[in-house]
């Protein structure tokens, strides 16, 4: 069974899927506050490394915990679905299939109560 790192495109497919993700978000009225006055490179950087992990391109994740990383954001619920909507029109984007988007979205899913704080 092939690793959804893999089907995502390994570190070069994550890379290029932060990369569109970033201009969608940024210019997300719904969102992009969030990102105001955040080190881009630092944050790709990191969500990088913690994509390459949970997609399974790496055994370890050794930095802050999702919960700890974005608990002083007041993340809402409306901000994280907007969020996930503007990952997977980057994965799209990438021409990533539907099933490995399906598979994405419920990793995603899966970290709501870790990132949404309020």
């Amino acid at each position: 069974m092939q690793k959804l790192f893999d089907k995502i495109g390994g570190l070069e497919g994550i890379e290029k899927f932060l990369d569109s993700f970033y201009q969608i978000v940024l210019s997300d009225e719904r969102v992009k506050d969030y990102f105001k006055n955040i080190d881009l490179v630092t944050l790709k950087s990191h969500q990088s490394f913690f994509l390459s992990y949970v997609f399974g391109g790496v055994p370890e994740y050794t930095r802050l915990s999702l919960r700890e990383s974005h608990l002083n954001l007041k993340i809402t619920h409306e901000g994280f679905d907007a969020t996930v909507e503007d990952m997977i029109t980057a994965l799209e984007i990438q021409k990533v299939d539907s099933e490995t988007i399906n598979e994405v979205a419920t990793i995603l899913e899966s970290t709501r109560q870790d990132i949404v704080t309020i």
